[in-house]
């Protein structure tokens, strides 16, 4: 009887999504209007708070602002960086999806996978 008194109460409580906070790196590989693949190096680099996402999106020194950024409770992130919209799903340590211009319908974009960049740690040295 606990136990389904601590199911019932689990139940109620809202679903919290995972935190995208970090850089992330990887590739968006793209087919050309002539069939050629393309593949260009990415970068994301977030900050949330709650299930709302800010930040920048690019590569090198060309880096968009992330507006209109949010991730739901099946931790899919969406948001917009310039005239381009990301559709991303989290998988742990990964996010993988598309990324298309303002004019596109969905399902036509590029596709983006990016894996989250270890934090660099810092131990004290002893002497």
């Amino acid at each position: 009887m606990r136990l389904l008194m601590w199911f019932s109460l689990l139940s109620c409580l809202p679903l919290v999504a995972a935190d995208v906070s970090g850089t992330w790196e990887g590739s968006l590989r793209m087919v050309q209007s002539n069939g050629e693949v393309a593949e260009q190096s990415i970068s994301l680099i977030l900050q949330q708070s709650g299930d709302k996402i800010t930040g920048s999106a690019g590569s090198g020194e060309r880096r968009s602002p992330i507006a209109n950024g949010e991730i739901d409770a099946n931790e899919i992130v969406r948001c917009q960086a310039g005239n381009r919209f990301l559709t991303l799903k989290v998988s742990i340590n990964t996010m993988h999806g598309e990324v298309r211009h303002a004019e596109d319908p969905p399902g036509t974009g590029a596709q983006l996978v990016v894996k989250r960049k270890p934090e660099a740690r810092s131990f004290p040295l002893h002497p």
